[in-house]
Formats: C-alpha cells, structure tokens, sequence
C-alpha cells in the first residue's frame, strides 16, 4: 500500500478563506500561532501534502492515479451512501456524474484534509467515523 494513513495534512492551517469553512475543533490548538500565508505557498504546501499521502516526492501520474483507483474499489468508500453524494456532487462541478471523478475530485485544495481523514478512516477501521464524515459532507454541500 502507497496511502500514507500516518500523515496530517497541515496546508489548511495557512489559508486564512479555507479556514473560515471548517469547524475550530478540527484546528490544533497548538497551531494557532500559524501565519496565514498568500496562495502560492498554501498552495505549495497543499501539493507537498498531496505527494506525501500517496507516498511520492513528485509527481507519478500512474502511481497516484493507481492508488485512487484501488482506494476507490476499497469497500468503505464505493459503497458508503454518504461518501458516494459527496462524490456526485464534486462530479457535478465538472458536469458528470461519474462517481470515480467525484472521487478524485475529492483530492482537490478544497476537500483534501478532510477527505484524507475519511481515507484513514476506511483503511485502517474498514469504515468512516461520523464525524469525518459529517465534517466531509458539510463542506462539499456548503453554499458557494
């Protein structure tokens, strides 16, 4: 397996609008003392995440896009209801309804940290904790 369960994505934590979306108790309250950053750095820290959780130093299209695609067969994920709106919805973005788009869609800036801990969740306990779940959800169907 090439999904890094251990690691903590930390990009969120320097986007001063990405911070206003989600919930203060997912913040550590030790890392307060962060200074928002502009986007390029947000997003360079976003894509040094993203590289970590698949376990690569730059980016391999094919290992990547295998990892997704064995994450995405994984139980937990294709057959949880939830999982799968949330998928839908993101898919709808790019006018498809394709769950596995959806699915990778998920990856992106905006849902990554959260969607890493629905990953975890289903890899290491074979289903997602309510919580993650409900944090997920909550964002994906916020008003834009």
């Amino acid at each position: 397996m090439v999904y890094n369960t251990k690691m903590i994505c930390t990009y969120y934590y320097y986007d001063p609008e990405l911070k206003k979306k989600i919930p203060k108790e997912l913040i550590v309250s030790n890392l307060d003392f962060v200074e928002e950053q502009d986007d390029d750095i947000c997003d360079l820290i976003y894509q040094t995440d993203y590289l970590q959780i698949f376990g690569v130093v730059e980016f391999d299209y094919k290992t990547i896009n295998t990892e997704m695609k064995r994450i995405y067969e994984t139980d937990g994920v294709k057959t949880n209801a939830r999982l799968q709106e949330c998928m839908k919805k993101v898919a709808n973005m790019f006018l498809s309804e394709d769950l596995e788009l959806g699915f990778m869609a998920l990856f992106s800036y905006d849902y990554l940290f959260l969607t890493h801990l629905c990953i975890c969740d289903v890899l290491e306990n074979g289903s997602i904790q309510e919580k993650h779940l409900n944090l997920l959800t909550n964002l994906v169907f916020q008003e834009k």
